[in-house]
Formats: C-alpha cells, structure tokens, sequence
C-alpha cells in the first residue's frame, strides 16, 4: 500500500492498493495542476463535505473512469448532480465494495471556540477497512466524543490547523482516544507539527508519519 498527500492540497489522500486508487477530498487549493495523482482513474473517491478545499466537481470529474464509484455526503451529492456513479452516505452508515468497506463517521465543530463551519450531520470522516487494516480520513473536525467509539486505528490521517478544524493537542486527543497506531497531519501548511509529534511520541504505541507532499509513503 502507497498513500500519498497530494501537493498543493490540504486534505487531498490518494490511496494505491492493490492495483486500486482511492481519493479521498480530491481538491488543488491553487488551480488546477496535473500530476501523478491525475495519470490513472479512480477506483472509489470520497469526499468528507461540500467546502471548496475538499470538493471540487472539475477535480473529481478528470478523475472519473466508467467503473469509478463515487461516496458522499448529501449536500456534495446534490451539487455533483448526474456525475458517474454516486452512493449517498450518513454517519453511520457502511458501504462494502467487496475490495474495501467504508463507514461514514460524523465530523463537527462543538462551537467552543467560535466555529460553526461545520456542523454536526452535514460532514463526514471516513473508516477504511482495507488490506486488514483500519484506515481513518478526519475530514474537517473537532475532537469529537464519538471519537472514543471508533476502536482501534490503525492510521488516522488528522488535522492540526486549528480554527474549525484540530490543533496539534485536538489531534494528540483525538489520536490517544482512538488508540491510532500511526498518525498523518494534514490540514497543516501555516502550523509546526513538532507539537504533536513530541506529544504523541510519550505514547510508544503511536508513530507519527510526517508526509512530504507529494511523495508517495508506505504505513505498514
């Protein structure tokens, strides 16, 4: 398995296992660029909620194949209207594609600190059973209390900017509460990680990966 945080993205993943692509929040945040990440069509792609630096319809539509499969939320599904093929997902609810199962999470702002961007239902994080391991998208949250009820994550791909999403001690949390063996921040380009990574490297049982944009790396 390859995952590879896309360049100029800020929560852009692309997952290559098994001869399969996964894209999770295909979006550039400056234009439209083509990269490796354009070269083959997507097998699934999942977008966590509507806001322009996780969905854009331009982006997923060079990435559609005829067998591409498309999950997400209702408001995204509504503005991708007639594109490929798309499945409608909630929190909570599961979908298995035979190759890898996908569970919708919520994903939220709790209003603590003055953010409401995203409010509870409307956004999504995603669980991934693939290859025997569980693989989980935070799209844009908080440290949220179902968190706790995920179980063990094997790789938690969380961001650390603060504002309506995590800061670095949201995402240590969020990581300790989860029991995520490996972290990957993400949503980050004007935050340091050293914060998160000290703090999680008290903790023997979490790695903390820090991905280069743009270069491919292998979790397991």
């Amino acid at each position: 398995m390859e995952i590879t945080w896309v360049k100029r993205s800020n929560s852009w993943f692309w997952i290559h296992a098994n001869g399969k692509n996964i894209h999770i929040d295909p979006s550039y945040l400056r234009g439209s660029i083509s990269g490796p990440e354009m070269v083959e069509k997507a097998d699934l792609v999942l977008i966590t909620h509507a806001h322009h630096d996780h969905f854009q319809k331009k982006t997923i539509g060079n990435l559609m194949g005829n067998a591409t499969v498309i999950i997400a939320p209702s408001n995204v599904a509504r503005k991708l209207g007639s594109t490929g093929k798309v499945i409608l997902i909630a929190p909570g609810e599961e979908h298995d594609l035979g190759w890898v199962k996908v569970k919708a999470v919520l994903a939220y702002n709790l209003g603590l600190k003055g953010h409401l961007l995203h409010k509870k239902g409307t956004c999504v994080g995603y669980l991934l059973t693939l290859d025997g391991k569980t693989i989980y998208h935070a799209g844009d949250t908080e440290f949220i209390p179902e968190m706790k009820q995920f179980g063990q994550v094997d790789l938690a791909m969380l961001p650390i900017g603060g504002g309506p999403t995590m800061d670095a001690e949201g995402a240590a949390e969020a990581a300790i509460a989860m029991r995520a063996k490996r972290v990957v921040p993400m949503h980050n380009h004007r935050r340091p990680v050293e914060e998160l990574k000290t703090r999680l490297e008290r903790d023997p049982e979490i790695q903390v990966i820090l991905a280069e944009q743009g270069k491919p790396f292998e979790p397991f």
